[in-house]
């Protein structure tokens, strides 16, 4: 029995990678982390929590039950925050997006790495980051840094596995250009604001924007492979 916890499953590429393992695989079970519940199934649990807020990180808690063979945790929640350049954006929706896009995502991971310790059942951590991570887009300064910090973060755990002899596989996932609530985020932005904005504007009317499903697909064959892929950093596009 496969145990997947995710984060930000009310729609996305959460949502959509939880209904695959559902789907696929009939023993898994999966609970996931959001603030609101969109759908229901008999072996997905829901944790309403707001994960930019340290007082419910701290309720949360991850267990072996009995007869699991591979428990994962993929951190999935993020946003864009606020899309303008900086010395015009919100003070506000920058501090939130660095507690949601890199604070919740660095407690989740030491609180899983606590709850399991010791364990001998295969763990993998998924960090969902971006292409982004790697460059300097206009008006997206703070979401471009705070995937930067997801991926050096991932490298850096995974080096304290291979020191400690943890049992831990780690991934920092660039997605691709999903077809998200993110993405109409964007495309609502003001092009005043972002240079880009036309060309977010044109890869949906061309239908250039990966499904979600899709998406969950490649996460969903790393999550049960995880020995196929040897780097902390990955890249959907470039996997077979």
């Amino acid at each position: 029995m496969h145990v997947v916890y995710i984060s930000g499953t009310s729609s996305g590429i959460g949502k959509g990678l939880a209904e695959h393992f559902l789907t696929t695989d009939p023993t898994c079970q999966v609970i996931g982390f959001a603030r609101r519940s969109t759908w229901e199934h008999e072996r997905y649990t829901h944790v309403k929590a707001d994960l930019a807020e340290l007082s419910d990180l701290e309720k949360i808690s991850f267990s072996i039950p009995e007869g699991c063979t591979r428990i994962s945790l993929v951190n999935n929640a993020g946003v864009i925050g606020d899309i303008k350049r900086i010395g015009k954006a919100d003070d506000t929706a920058i501090m939130q997006l660095a507690q949601l896009n890199v604070g919740s995502l660095m407690v989740m991971t030491n609180r899983f790495l606590k709850d399991i310790n010791n364990t001998d059942v295969p763990c993998t951590i998924l960090n969902i980051s971006s292409g982004a991570a790697k460059y300097a887009i206009d008006a997206w300064a703070p979401y471009c840094a705070s995937k930067a910090a997801v991926d050096h973060f991932s490298i850096t755990v995974q080096h304290e596995q291979e020191i400690t002899g943890g049992n831990a596989r780690l991934f920092s996932v660039a997605p691709g250009i999903v077809d998200t609530e993110m993405q109409g985020v964007i495309r609502n932005s003001n092009d005043s604001d972002f240079s880009r904005h036309a060309d977010f504007v044109a890869m949906k009317n061309n239908n250039e924007l990966d499904s979600p499903t899709d998406v969950a697909k490649k996460l969903y064959r790393l999550l049960t492979n995880p020995t196929e892929i040897d780097s902390v950093l990955v890249d959907v596009r470039e996997m077979d």
